[in-house]
Order: structure tokens, then sequence, then C-alpha cells
């Protein structure tokens, strides 16, 4: 016959309570997590929105200003009231206080008329003047598209030592109601690329319907002419006006959170993505607090099961201990009883018990004492009796014959 394997009841006390314990830092920690995954992904989608709208709205402000300058300056070319030398110098000092534009180009009917230049910057740079007008040749302005009233903007860097984009808006011609010319700039790209590496978390842009960067947290997308992925392929773009709306799509097999919002000139954008690894990651961090508070929990838990059953157990082995005692004959023992509750009550009727046993032992043991002494007693009367009996025989028959020798 197998025996039985002894499994204490404080290990059954630990287990039961490893297990209460488990369970119940599990389900709170698998709801916090899920609800604070919850709560942070709507947070996460409303700060990128926010960032969004904010960046289209300094970028709103930035480019309103360049379009203001550039009217100063078109006006002044279009100025029939100045000497040549007096326009140049003009010009010369309009430069020097606008310093982000490097040229400015006019068009009427369609026929480039004059273009100035900022000599330094363009020598500064290493870039001719040729160079310029043939990048102008292969990415045509659309002047007929811009004298109708629309605003364009482009990314027209040609080196990485000198990023730039191009504004062109239109301009009446002051001496002809109808008739509206096209005032193009190039300008530095130092302005928008601030905005956009303004954030140390989310990588900002500011792109144009077919995604292509005029400013770009990454300069090389900027020098590179790189379009950011998931906004070229929303469809429609130019004609939408979005206000803040938020994507999730995937980069290079990492799952991302853009925000978009429409700047209102031209048909540039301002976005935003931030990979949803680092977005989520305060919630990861709280996981695994939370992991380590329940594993803190379960250590704690299980040293005090342990001690805690050790002392509830302790003593339930010293009864068991002295029913084995008992068992042998042995009644004077008694258990330490140190408790008030029903394991005290146990030890307390264990203890009168053994006391009980003891003293019938004790009367038993003497009442066997008292019978063995009776039956003693009774030995010796019998034997008395057998010897009287034997002596008496003789002294009978020595008694007769003394009578008759009488």
């Amino acid at each position: 016959m197998l025996k039985r394997i002894k499994f204490p009841i404080r290990f059954k006390i630990l287990i039961a309570l490893l297990l209460i314990i488990t369970t119940a830092v599990g389900i709170i920690t698998f709801t916090m997590a899920k609800m604070f995954h919850a709560d942070k992904s709507a947070y996460v989608h409303d700060l990128t929105s926010e960032m969004a709208m904010h960046t289209s709205a300094e970028t709103r402000a930035l480019m309103v200003g360049y379009r203001e300058r550039l009217q100063v300056f078109s006006r002044l070319l279009f100025e029939k009231n100045f000497a040549p030398e007096q326009k140049s110098r003009l010009l010369k000092e309009l430069f020097e206080d606008f310093q982000e534009f490097v040229a400015i180009t006019l068009y009427v009917d369609g026929t480039e008329l004059t273009t100035v230049y900022d000599a330094r910057t363009l020598e500064t740079a290493g870039i001719k003047k040729e160079a310029l007008s043939a990048y102008f040749k292969k990415h045509p302005i659309p002047i007929h598209r811009v004298a109708k009233g629309s605003v364009y903007t482009a990314n027209s860097t040609i080196t990485g030592k000198l990023p730039t984009f191009t504004l062109a808006i239109s301009h009446q011609l002051p001496d002809s109601e109808s008739s509206k010319a096209v005032v193009a700039a190039v300008i530095r790209l130092e302005g928008l690329q601030r905005l956009s590496q303004r954030s140390k978390v989310f990588t900002t842009f500011i792109v144009d319907h077919k995604g292509e960067p005029l400013a770009h947290s990454n300069l090389n997308q900027v020098i590179k002419h790189r379009p950011v992925g998931w906004v070229a392929e929303i469809k429609g773009l130019e004609k939408k006006k979005i206000h803040g709306s938020t994507h999730e799509f995937v980069q290079k097999e990492h799952e991302m959170v853009g925000g978009l919002a429409t700047i209102g000139i031209s048909d540039i954008f301002a976005g935003v993505q931030i990979p949803k690894a680092a977005a989520y990651l305060t919630a990861r961090e709280l996981l695994n607090n939370l992991i380590g508070v329940a594993l803190i929990l379960l250590v704690g838990s299980a040293i005090i099961g342990l001690f805690g059953s050790r002392l509830l157990t302790r003593p339930v082995e010293q009864l068991s201990k002295a029913t084995k005692i008992v068992a042998k004959g042995r009644f004077d023992v008694q258990v330490a009883s140190t408790s008030s509750d029903e394991i005290g009550d146990l030890a307390g009727s264990f203890n009168q018990m053994a006391s009980e046993l003891d003293s019938r032992e004790k009367q038993l043991k003497s009442a066997q004492a008292a019978l063995v002494q009776s039956e003693k007693m009774s030995a010796f009367g019998q034997l008395g009796a057998g010897i009287a009996h034997e002596i008496k025989n003789p002294l009978a028959g020595i008694l007769g014959l003394a009578q008759l020798s009488i």
C-alpha cells in the first residue's frame, strides 16, 4: 500500500494565500493597465492634434510675416517714382533688414521680368545665379494659378548649406486694374526650421499636399526632398481643411501616431508624429511598477503567510505530539495554551482531559494496590489455616497416645 505524502497545513494556508493575492493583484494590475492605456491613447491623440494645431498657428503667423515682407519688395520693385540707383539702394537695405530673403523674381503675363539677389548670401552658400535659375526652369512656378490669387509654396533647397523654400503671391499692377503680376521669393528655411525643431519629443514638419517637406525636424528630409510617406498617402489632401486630425500608421515596422492641421496659406500643412512606443512609455513604466509592487506583495505575503501559518500550526503540532504521548500511557502531559481562540480552547480541553486521565490513572493504581494487599492478606490467612491444620493433626495423635498412656 502506497504511503500518503504528508502535506503540512501551513503550506496549504500559504498556497491559498498566495493564490488569492496573486489573483487579486493580477486583476487590479490588468484593470489599471487597461484603463490607463485607454486614457493614455485618448490623451496622446489629443496632444498630437493640439501640437499640430499649435505648430500650424505659429507657421501661419510666420508665413503671413513673410508674405507682408514680400509685398514690401513687390511694391518697391514696381515703384516708378524712384531712380534706379535709389531703388537699388532701397532693395539692398531691404535684404539687410529681411535677411531671410535670398532672391526676388517678378513675373508679368507669365514672363520673368526681373530677378534681384542677395549676392552675399549666394556667395557664402556657394550657389551661382545660374544654378538658381536652372532650378526654377526645372521646377517652374505655376504663374497662372498664382496670378488668380493662390499662394504658392514649395521646397526649393539646392544645397544643404542654404535650405530654402519658395513663396509666390500675386501683385496688382499699379497701372492696370485687371492685370496682376506674380512675385516669387526664395526664403531661408531658418524660421520654419526652428519651429520644426522646437519639440524634443515629437517629430515636427511642414509639408505640402504631396507630403514634400518645407521644414522637418530632420533637416536631411528637406535637403533630399524626401516626402513624408503617410501624408502623401492621404488622397485629396489639397482640398481638405484639416483642423487637428490624428492618424495611426506604421513606419519602418514601428507603430506611429501622427497629427495634421492646415495652415490656411497655400496648400501646406503642419504635422507632428511620435512613435507609439514613446507615447506609451509612461504606461509601460506604470505596468512595470505595478508588476514590481505585485512581486513585492507576493514575497511579503509569502513571508508573512509562512510565519503566520507557523504560529497557527505550532499549537496543533504540539497537540499532535501530546496525543502520541498520551497514547503511550503517559497522562502527565500539558500543552501550553497561549492563544484565546479555538486552538486555545482545544489545548485547554486537552489539558483538562489529560489531567482527568492522570487522576483516574492514579486512583486506579491505588485501587489496584489495595486489591493486591487484600489478596496478600487472604493468602496469608489461608496459609496460616493450612499450617495450623497440619500442626493440629500430629498433635491430636500425640494427645491421644498420651491419654492412652495415662
